[in-house]
């Protein structure tokens, strides 16, 4: 049975390019990469809980997915700006929404923060939100690990 008969049964393929397709089902969002379900709207509630309080200043988001958190993010008064790192340029054209203060920088995030240089670039970060599936796999969480020390040295103190 095709993985997707059942989000194409019940749902709306809303966006389709390359591997990158997003369904719409009872009001609910699905972005799928691949045969992988990387992200869906469900999310909400969680991000509005625990990541919008924290939110503040300069912030810098790994993933993109289906936007959601980084919508939660901008609706706080206290964002000045959010940059988003996204490695697929599909999830990238998928997202529909248009913020002054939200950049969207098309790189992976280990590259990105390996590479960005805090002194050279003229600015840190009050808050780093590190929310995607690719370190699900237990296999991966030393480099999860890894990610998080260099990301770390991108925070401004109190950060």
């Amino acid at each position: 049975m095709d993985l997707f008969i059942w989000f194409e049964r019940n749902g709306i393929l809303r966006f389709h390019e390359n591997e990158v397709r997003i369904y719409l089902v009872d009001k609910e969002e699905y972005l799928f990469i691949g045969p992988i379900l990387y992200a869906h709207s469900t999310e909400r509630d969680w991000y509005w809980k625990n990541v919008r309080p924290l939110a503040r200043g300069r912030v810098l988001e790994a993933g993109l997915g289906l936007g959601v958190a980084s919508k939660i993010i901008l609706s706080s008064p206290q964002v000045e700006k959010l940059f988003t790192i996204e490695s697929n340029p599909s999830v990238i054209a998928s997202y529909d929404r248009n913020d002054p203060r939200h950049v969207v920088i098309n790189s992976k995030f280990e590259d990105f923060i390996s590479s960005y240089n805090p002194l050279v670039e003229g600015l840190r970060f009050d808050f780093i939100f590190i929310d995607t599936y690719y370190y699900c796999d237990e296999d991966l969480y030393p480099e999860l690990l890894e990610v998080v020390h260099k990301s770390k040295e991108l925070l401004k103190p109190n950060g």
